[in-house]
């Protein structure tokens, strides 16, 4: 009985390393044929209303969760928290999106709110605020 049980599991053993090496490989030629066709590696994680959702933003986001949560951290919360930071880097550009399409900003507005930051911190000059 024994025995049985170990070959059991030793063909169990094999066949799991033998799926992990061919994930492994599968994923290395996947990347490689989308490398191949754009040339240039996308840094979007998704797309929405055609928008692309930057993976560094969402990554960015999803290590501030993490930190808040904590190391401990099981599957379930895991899987809540990506979600969570794909959901707001979602937010987040489609906000942008609109922003960039109804907000206009003019020179003088720009330099207006320059010089009241200036004002606010006491900095005297412009080459100081660039320094800083």
């Amino acid at each position: 009985m024994l025995t049985w049980f170990r070959k059991k599991m030793k063909v169990i053993i094999i066949t799991v390393a033998v799926l992990f090496i061919a994930s492994l490989f599968y994923g290395i030629g996947y990347q490689g044929l989308k490398g191949e066709s754009g040339g240039k590696k996308s840094s979007e994680i998704a797309r929405v209303n055609g928008r692309a959702i930057d993976l560094l933003r969402y990554r960015e986001i999803l290590n501030r969760a993490v930190q808040g949560v904590g190391p401990n951290a099981g599957p379930q919360e895991m899987a809540f928290i990506e979600n969570l930071a794909l959901n707001q880097a979602i937010d987040f550009t489609l906000l942008l999106n609109e922003a960039k399409k109804k907000v206009r900003v003019s020179g003088g507005e720009l330099d207006s709110a320059i010089d009241g930051i200036m004002r606010q911190q006491n900095i005297p000059s412009r080459r100081e605020l660039d320094n800083a």
